[in-house]
């Protein structure tokens, strides 16, 4: 895992798994976060009361775990208003796709927002550790 920052940019991190063998570790790949309406139409614009669903597709290419899917929702100030969580199996080669739905109402803040995908072995509570992350946007016009 690599995160970097900078003054003035938005952060970044990365990482990666590789897997000689027989291993007993999970290797894990975010492949698409995506938002859309609640009809399932892909959209970057909502508006305040719209249900918005964030899409992740996770793919484990290595051993088999219970993992924990997280999404968490940051307005455009950075200040998290939502976050979700779905304990899910990912097996071996298998992808898995879930969809976390949120609706932003009493006066959200206009402007653009990011939706923060993770994927952890389990809950960070009981001392679970991420293993992927990736990041959308979407905005709020009103």
């Amino acid at each position: 895992f690599a995160t970097a920052n900078k003054a003035g940019h938005g952060g970044a991190t990365t990482h990666t798994t590789f897997v000689v063998g027989t291993s007993s570790t999970p290797s894990v790949v975010i492949k698409e976060v995506y938002v859309t309406d609640s009809a399932g139409d892909r959209s970057a614009v909502f508006s305040a009361g719209q249900t918005v669903l964030v899409w992740v597709i996770v793919e484990n290419s290595g051993a088999a775990f219970e993992g924990v899917i997280w999404v968490q929702i940051r307005d455009p100030n950075g200040v998290p208003v939502s976050i979700q969580l779905q304990i899910t199996t990912l097996n071996t080669g298998a992808t898995v796709k879930v969809a976390f739905g949120f609706t932003l109402l009493a006066n959200p803040s206009k402007g653009l927002y990011t939706a923060n995908a993770l994927v952890s072995d389990k809950l960070i509570s009981q001392g679970g550790i991420f293993f992927a992350s990736a990041d959308t946007q979407f905005a709020l016009s009103g």
